[in-house]
């Protein structure tokens, strides 16, 4: 889930994160409970890793101006 496809590198994060929560809500009732919440974990991982990452870049832009 870590690497970009070339969809994911076309939207926004905010996009790709909507996205993938529609897509996790849509499919999560085909799967069991603890399938579910592994899935969450590493989508709020992820999730929290691209904020981080994001921040980080607003910092350094922010310092250079």
């Amino acid at each position: 889930m870590s690497k970009k496809t070339h969809s994911q590198d076309s939207l926004s994060n905010s996009e790709w994160l909507d996205k993938t929560y529609n897509d996790l809500v849509e499919s999560g009732n085909d799967y069991g409970p603890d399938v579910t919440d592994m899935l969450w974990t590493t989508a709020r991982k992820e999730a929290t890793k691209r904020l981080h990452e994001d921040l980080r870049k607003d910092k350094d832009k922010d310092k250079m101006c």
